[in-house]
């Protein structure tokens, strides 16, 4: 067992794992991010929740499956959902790499509207990744026809 790690019955280790911070005043302090368990059973890395009296309940496990998209937008403009309806834990959003200007992601108001842009702005190949629910809850927006992003989700 690793130094810090504890038996926790089908969770074969226990690590709590602290993430440094950048205050305003530039000073740095340690964060808690949570606490991370091996489920053996699973073979994964889960996130637990330890109450007061020892009781771990699992609150974030891995996926159980993957899959991909893409999406365009046919009139720039008109915000489109990057998929019917799919429940999800994350998703990985890429502009297409051949895009020639930005596309925009948001709800269904994101516009990418030169001087009217609402949402998150990514050009030609970048990558934003999201902690979703359901891939018809984001939406697409650009200002070039034809252009959009492609996607990877987890289940």
């Amino acid at each position: 067992m690793p130094k810090g790690g504890v038996s926790l019955g089908e969770f074969s280790y226990e690590k709590e794992i602290v993430i440094a911070e950048h205050e305003s005043s530039a000073n740095v302090r340690l964060k808690k991010a949570g606490v991370y368990g091996w489920n053996s059973d699973a073979l994964e890395w889960v996130k637990l929740k330890v109450d007061s009296s020892g009781n771990i309940t699992i609150i974030e496990s891995g996926f159980s499956t993957i899959g991909t998209g893409r999406k365009t937008v046919s009139t720039p403009g008109v915000a489109v959902a990057i998929a019917a309806s799919t429940t999800v834990k994350k998703v990985i959003i890429q502009a297409i790499v051949d895009n020639t200007d930005v596309v925009y992601l948001g709800d269904s108001n994101v516009d990418a509207a030169d001087g009217s842009e609402r949402g998150i702005g990514i050009y030609a190949s970048n990558v934003i990744e999201l902690r979703a629910d359901d891939l018809a809850n984001i939406y697409v927006d650009s200002r070039v026809a034809g252009e959009g992003i492609t996607f990877y989700f987890e289940v």
